[in-house]
């Protein structure tokens, strides 16, 4: 018998020894994965604090060109507005000139060039 209770204790021991090297092998196996999973979520974490900076300055930047397009369009508009009015001046002042002169004396002047000169366009 005593062998017996050899054989039992010694499968004790053996269990136990067995059980808390599994035991140290899952934790060694879950403290590499916790380590890795935690690098990348710090890299990703990272990540998205670099793309939402990028996504303000990018805020910024549209802002800022949005203003200035809107007064660029303003100022073409108003020198639109400031070209349209002496040119058709200028039309009315030539339309008299030319039917004051008569048809063929009209042409004969027209094909050797406008007699004015724009200054919105030097």
């Amino acid at each position: 018998m005593d062998v017996s209770v050899s054989v039992s204790c010694f499968q004790d021991e053996l269990a136990s020894t067995i059980e808390h090297a599994v035991k140290a092998a899952v934790d060694t196996v879950l403290c590499a994965i916790i380590k890795v999973v935690g690098s990348k979520f710090t890299e990703f974490q990272v990540e998205m604090a670099g793309k939402e900076k990028e996504n303000e300055s990018l805020k910024l930047r549209l802002g800022i060109s949005e203003r200035e397009l809107k007064a660029a369009r303003g100022c073409i508009n108003a020198a639109d507005a400031d070209i349209k009015q002496p040119l058709i001046f200028q039309g009315l002042v030539m339309l008299r000139f030319f039917s004051s002169l008569g048809l063929v004396a009209a042409l004969h002047l027209w094909s050797q060039g406008p007699p004015f000169t724009s200054t919105f366009c030097q």
